[in-house]
Formats: C-alpha cells, structure tokens, sequence
C-alpha cells in the first residue's frame, strides 16, 4: 500500500490541513497493467468527505469532495485495496482533518441587514395608546416597538436607540415621546443587530 499522503493531498497543505478537494487513486502505478492494486474508498462522513468519480477512461483518480464544515472536522477515508495478483483485500484508514469554513464578515453582516430590514420595519410601529398604526410624519405620543421575538428575531440581539433622547426616550418597547416647542423636529430610532 506504497500510497502516500503527497498523491492523495491535492492542492492542500497536508491531510491536516484540507480545506480543497483530495485526490484518491484507483490505482497504484501509471497503468492498469502495471498496478498491483486496485482501490476503492469510503468516507466517514460524506457531508464533509463524498467520494466522487474522476474523469477520463483508463482508471481515473477519485474525487475526495471536500465540503468544509462550520467546525474543524476529523474524517476517516478508507481505501481497500484489492490485490490483483492474489484477489486478496486489505484495508487501510487515512485520519484526515478539514478545517472549518472560514467566516464571510461582510456576508454575515449583510445576511444580518437584510434580516433586519425585512423583519423590523416601520408598519411594525404602533400609537401606544389606540394601537394603531404609526404615522411617521405626525407622531404626537409614545410609541410602542415590536417586541423582536414576535416579529421572527431574537429579543437579545437587537437594542433600539433614540439619536434625540431629550424628545424620544427608549423605555423598555415602548418610547417616551416628548413633544418640541415651537417646530416640528426629526428623530431617528436606530435599530442595532448584534449577533455571537
């Protein structure tokens, strides 16, 4: 079983290391007359590790598709290999690990904007009193805010800030409005997402 860790590495820094496809031979030597084994593999886990034909006609190498997880993941390959000259099997296991997907801030963050932009919108506001809804343009008593939970978000991750609190305070879901002397002023509610 003269198969190294060289030929079956890909583009990968080593079996410890695999974040890319793996190559998995068929068999061992340039040719089908000149092997002395032919190969076949099972993987562990095949969400990580699926086996996968290789192109071409004369005893291609297999495809180790390799699909990185959300946490580094150990994966048992086996080849058994089947001695031509003898029919005789052996079998043989490669311990390899994929490292885990690495993570897309700027993705996260714009998956997050959509989120928040889809779910906490301004029809979600309500007069606190009658219950109605909102008018933006002429609010003249408190407000009463979504409650995230009901609106399909998680309650902990999401913080409301007043940019004027002198005119709008945040209390708990619900704003403290303070009518302005003289003209109408613009106050923005800030929605912030934080998620771990």
């Amino acid at each position: 079983t003269n198969l190294t860790e060289e030929k079956m590495k890909g583009e990968n820094k080593d079996l410890q290391n695999v974040e890319t496809d793996l190559v998995l031979p068929q068999i061992l030597g340039s040719s089908y007359k000149m092997s002395l084994s032919q190969i076949s593999w099972k993987s562990s886990n095949t969400d990580v590790i699926s086996i996968k034909n290789g192109e071409g006609y004369t005893y291609p190498d297999y495809i180790g598709k390799v699909t990185q997880p959300s946490e580094d993941t150990e994966v048992t390959l086996t080849g058994t290999f089947m001695f031509t000259k003898t029919n005789s099997n052996i079998e043989k296991d490669y311990k390899v690990l994929v490292k885990a997907k690495a993570i897309d801030e700027e993705e996260v963050k714009k998956q997050m904007l959509e989120e928040l932009n889809s779910k906490y919108t301004s029809d979600k506001l309500k007069d606190f009193n009658t219950q109605e809804k909102l008018d933006l343009n002429n609010v003249t008593g408190d407000i009463q805010l979504p409650r995230p939970s009901k609106i399909g978000l998680v309650n902990k991750e999401i913080k409301v800030t007043s940019s004027d609190e002198t005119l709008l305070k945040i209390n708990g879901y619900r704003t403290f409005t303070y009518q302005p002397i003289g003209e109408d002023k613009t106050v923005d509610l800030i929605i912030t997402m934080t998620r771990d």
